[in-house]
């Protein structure tokens, strides 16, 4: 089959987060075997575009842009939707209810999957952005003890109009990869992220803990697969049911803080990065899977399935 790797490419200017998207495009290009792999970016001009997506039979939707914008990410879909192209991944209208957190919390709550509260009153809150991924926007100061409500509201106000707060949870994190190997989306691994930071330190992952390698933070947050059997249990059953609910197709990722044995759904991915040292490829390893055999699982869902 004919695969076109289908993204907007970064600038000069943009940052380490979109400049990834070359070395995610590289990594297919390198792994993806068996197929006719060929590099199709997206330069504004939507009509265009549409008639070049002839030449594909399936798109691998590796936007994390669109026209500039990393809010309007999932508007990539839409040529796919649009040119009527097989495509990786969820679908645009499920990429568009994963777009904003906000929405994802209130979906998952009326499923009863329980995600941190967003009731405003003091306490240890966590100032994140609503439509972006990759930890864009996530620094040390994003975590904040706030004495009152009007002190949570001023730091919100501080943050911008693309922010929220909910409650900071204290717990182990983890991550479930989920991959759709024949009949649904399932979970096939859960790992955990170790935090190896000094004890005034947030344990969260900052953009610099992701995209800085030479941080503390990136040194100090380490990935592990040393999960106890019954908590991973209980965090794929969650996860699976997130995904149906969520409607995600392909292959996805669900992270979840625990506090107390409650698992609070704290983030969910529906287009995850692939690149030879991120989560999801190192998660389907550890599950038994080949990275040739992961990736045309991702291939041939997206031909046989979607239109």
């Amino acid at each position: 089959m004919r695969i076109a790797l289908c993204y907007e490419p970064p600038t000069a200017n943009s940052a380490p987060d979109i400049i990834d998207i070359e070395e995610q495009a590289a990594f297919l290009e390198r792994n993806i075997e068996g197929h006719q792999v060929f590099r199709l970016p997206y330069r504004g001009d939507p009509a265009a575009y549409i008639d070049k997506l002839k030449l594909a039979d399936v798109a691998w939707n590796l936007f994390e842009t669109f026209n500039g914008s990393e809010i309007d990410s999932y508007l990539g879909a839409a040529l796919f939707e649009i040119s009527r192209t097989a495509y990786t991944g969820s679908s645009l209208a499920a990429l568009l209810n994963t777009h904003d957190k906000r929405l994802i919390k209130h979906i998952l709550n009326m499923e009863q999957i329980t995600t941190p509260s967003t009731v405003r009153e003091p306490g240890r809150w966590i100032i994140k952005p609503i439509y972006t991924h990759g930890s864009v926007g996530l620094t040390d100061y994003s975590v904040i003890n706030a004495a009152t409500v009007k002190e949570l509201n001023a730091a919100l106000a501080m943050a911008g109009r693309y922010y929220f707060a909910e409650k900071y949870i204290d717990g182990e994190e983890l991550s479930v990869t989920l991959l759709d190997t024949g009949s649904s989306l399932t979970a096939r691994a859960v790992s955990k992220m170790e935090f190896n930071y000094p004890p005034d330190k947030p344990k969260i992952l900052t953009y610099d803990a992701k995209w800085s390698p030479e941080s503390q933070e990136y040194i100090g947050s380490n990935r592990s697969f040393d999960v106890q059997q019954e908590i991973a249990i209980a965090a794929m059953r969650i996860a699976e049911k997130a995904a149906r609910v969520l409607n995600l197709e392909g292959y996805a990722r669900v992270d979840f803080r625990v506090e107390n044995g409650v698992f609070y759904c704290i983030d969910v991915n529906a287009n995850p990065a692939l690149t030879e040292d991120s989560g999801f490829i190192a998660a389907s390893a550890a599950s038994g899977l080949t990275l040739a055999e992961t990736l045309e699982f991702i291939i041939r869902q997206a031909y046989e399935d979607r239109y």
